[in-house]
């Protein structure tokens, strides 16, 4: 097994382990996928914690590099994974009063999700897992790296 592979599989492991504490700041419900791939959960809107989508291609799509957009991509791929209940566990507010959230549904991260599939980056202040699952996707060319390869973003 190559070491791309392990450490794919390693850090799949990790990030699926689900907090096993239900606190106050738990947001529990239906999740709604809107087009910019942020979620609307018992009436809050809701970003992913740790993850960036680019928006690369405003008009998604052009004679040039005819793509569609990457908020429109990680939307799909979200409303293809969701099924039943989410559970968020904020981790503050934006200005514009959205919460920045992870959010888990049957136990798996959506954010990790996302950057597992090259949907998606880590933010620096992403959780270590995601970082190294950025560095798995790009170094297979997966999503967003099978057009931008392996130098920098």
């Amino acid at each position: 097994m190559n070491n791309s592979r392990m450490l794919a599989l390693f850090v799949s492991a990790a990030v699926v382990v689900t907090p096993t504490s239900v606190d106050a700041a738990d947001i529990r419900g239906v999740a709604n996928v809107q087009d910019d791939a942020t979620l609307s959960v018992s009436g809050r809107r809701i970003r992913l914690f740790g993850v960036y989508i680019p928006a690369l291609n405003r008009s998604c799509g052009n004679s040039v590099r005819p793509l569609s957009c990457e908020e429109q991509r990680a939307a799909r791929a979200l409303n293809f994974k969701l099924s039943g209940f989410v559970r968020c566990r904020a981790r503050g507010k934006y200005s514009d009063g959205s919460l920045r959230a992870v959010c888990w549904n049957d136990r798996i991260d959506l954010g990790a999700y996302l950057i597992e599939r090259g949907l998606a980056l880590a933010n620096p202040e992403a959780p270590f897992e995601y970082h190294a699952l950025e560095k798995v996707a790009r170094s297979q060319r997966r999503g967003l790296w099978t057009f931008y390869g392996q130098g920098d973003y």
